[in-house]
This record gives structure tokens, sequence and C-alpha cells, in this order.
């Protein structure tokens, strides 16, 4: 850039007078007693340099190297030293002065981070704590919520629920419901409850029957059944119109098992053993067959003229009836059913005409 031209001196005003350039005009001004630079356009800088914040005047560094300012336009290069507050974005910044905790972790702008997940801390002594949990929403941060209706006793790890509910596909195969305590972890094909293994488990056909087992795992098949073990295996199911205790020898582990009903019982109230005998193993102890109207037991039936008779609903054609003196009286005879009546009655007669002996009776049905 080429040097100003230097002109004749020259009077700027009443109180100004200095040098005349192409640029402006460096002059004194004698109210303020300072040296300033006039430019052609009239703007002026103040030359006498000062550390004070002054407007249109040259900085200059107090005794210490420091001087004051508004505002700085423009780049700066090298490392900020400063007391005072700096505002603004940096170009540049290898590292945060002092490191902060993001997360649990440190952070200091060396390098990326990880922050901690929730730590789980061993509460044993609290008698109501809240088990955590995440909503499933996607646009939702994963802040862990609780429930008032979900709780757990340290002391004595009880787990209150208010509520429990399961749907199909807890099981590996994706279509039944499993609740597995204790068991060895091993599953078959029905919703069910398995407690501790050994073929001990509580469960529900598709149909909604309901099965409770001992040895044996429902495999949803034909079979049925599989032995868990070698033991004799047990069943009990609740149909819709029917019961039955199953049973079945002892066998191999994994094969099927051959059933048999050992009882079964119905919406009719009838119970029918199928299989093996009944019978009371303990002396004294028997049968008891409730005695009334239309019942099919009786006592204190007495023939007059050598028969009598018996009138009950609970009689039917093709019924066995036990007949048993009591108490004797005239001419005794041999006794015989004469005649039944479905649904009606029974006459028994005696083979003696003048017999009016008193007797008892049992009604047995035959299937």
């Amino acid at each position: 850039m080429a040097a100003p031209t230097i002109k004749t001196p020259n009077i700027v005003d009443a109180d100004k007078a200095g040098i005349v350039s192409d640029t402006g005009t460096l002059a004194f001004n004698t109210e303020t007693d300072s040296l300033e630079y006039i430019n052609n356009d009239l703007s002026y800088v103040k030359l006498n340099p000062t550390s004070a914040n002054m407007a249109d005047t040259v900085v200059a560094r107090d005794g210490t190297g420091n001087f004051s300012v508004n505002t700085i336009t423009g780049s700066l290069n090298g490392n900020a030293s400063t007391s005072s507050s700096t505002f603004g974005n940096a170009g540049t910044a290898t590292a945060l002065q002092t490191a902060r905790t993001i997360g649990g972790v440190s952070f200091d702008g060396n390098s990326n981070i990880v922050p901690e997940t929730i730590k789980s801390i061993n509460e044993a002594s609290d008698t109501t704590c809240f088990p955590l949990f995440i909503s499933a929403s996607g646009s939702q941060s994963l802040q862990p919520l609780n429930s008032t209706n979900y709780t757990y006793n340290a002391l004595t790890s009880n787990l209150g629920i208010k509520y429990l509910t399961f749907s199909g596909g807890s099981d590996p195969s994706g279509t039944e419901t499993i609740i597995d305590i204790g068991s060895d972890g091993s599953y078959q094909d029905s919703n069910y409850i398995r407690i501790g293994g050994g073929g001990r488990n509580i469960g529900v056909f598709s149909g909604g029957a309901t099965f409770l087992t001992f040895n044996a795992d429902y495999n949803g098949s034909s079979t049925d059944y599989v032995y868990n073990g070698s033991a004799p295996a047990f069943v009990i199911e609740l149909g819709v119109t029917k019961g039955f205790l199953r049973y079945a020898p002892s066998g191999i582990a994994g094969n099927p098992i051959t059933i048999f009903n050992a009882l079964t019982w119905n919406t009719s109230g009838n119970v029918d053993i199928e299989k093996g005998e009944l019978s009371v193993s303990t002396a004294g102890k028997g049968f008891s067959v409730k005695g009334g109207p239309n019942a099919r037991i009786g006592i204190g039936a007495t023939l007059v003229g050598g028969s009598v008779t018996v009138n009950t609903t609970a009689v039917a054609t093709g019924d066995v009836i036990l007949l048993s003196c009591t108490a004797a009286g005239g001419v005794q005879g041999f006794l015989r059913i004469s005649a039944i009546v479905n649904a009606v009655s029974f006459t028994v007669t005696s083979s003696s005409a003048l017999d009016t002996s008193t007797f008892s009776w049992v009604i047995v049905r035959p299937t």
C-alpha cells in the first residue's frame, strides 16, 4: 500500500490545526489537549492512548499489562486465559478444563463414553420394595417405572401381585403358556403349571378340561401322556361332563402311557369303578346308605296275609332286591319278590299266607 501524500499544514477548525493527507488530517485538539486523526468523513480517533474503556481512543496497556474493552471482533489464535467470563463459541477445543460426570461416567471431551445403566443394589431389609419396569412405547425414553400393585418383601421373599395374566408364547415352541416352578425346564405341548418336576403338572386341554398329573406329562398327541420317570403314573381329569381318576403301572421315562380309568363320575352324580375293586380296609368301617321315602334301602316292611307292596321310585325293572327278616310273625314262609313296577313299587310275597313277619330291604342295580 502506498504511503499517504503529506500536504501543507492546514487549520481544520478554530480548535484544531494539523497535517493533512489524502486520507485525513492529523491534528491537535486544544480543547481536550489530545492528538486526533480525523478521517475525510470527519470520523476521528483520539491518539493519546489509555487503558480505560473509552470510545474512539487508542488502547494502551496499564502498568500490569491489562486494558479494558467491551467487544473485540476477529479471530483469536492461541489459548484464552482470563478470570472473566468468555461468551460465544470456541473454534476448536481439545478437552474440558474440568471433567463432568454423565450417567455415572466421567467425561472430559477427549473420547466417547457409555453412561452407566441402572444399578441394582442388594436391599435385604426392605419390607416394601417396588419392582421396576419400562414402558413399551418406542418414543419414550427408557426410564424405570413402578406400581403399588406390584410389590416385593425382601425379608420374606414374598412377591405381591394384584393381577397375574399369562398369554400364549412362553413355551419355546411359541404356542402354549407354561408356568415352570422349580422343574428341570423341559416342556410339553400344553397349557399348564409344572411344580417341581417329576411329572407334577396342573394343566388345561384345548377343549377346556383340566388335568392334574404325577409322573406323567401331557404331550398333545393321541397317546396323551408319557412317563416322566419309571414310577406308576396317576392322572385326575376334570371334563365338562365327566371326571376321571386314571392310573398306569410302572414304565420307562419318555414312553407313552397306557392309562386306565380307575374311577369316573359324571354330572348326574354317578360314580363308576372301572378298574379294581372298592374295599374297606379298616375294621369297623363300612358303607352307609341314606334311607327314607323313595330310597334304595328300607326297614320295617310288614307282611299282611303273606304279602306287602313297598312304594319307592328308586326301584327299576331288573334290580336285585335283598330281604332280611327283622321280626318273625305268624306262620313264616319263604320270601320272594313277586312283582316290580318300574319307578313305582315292588311286592314281597311269602310262601305262607299266614306270614306276618317284618323285614328290611336293599335295592342293588346291576350295570
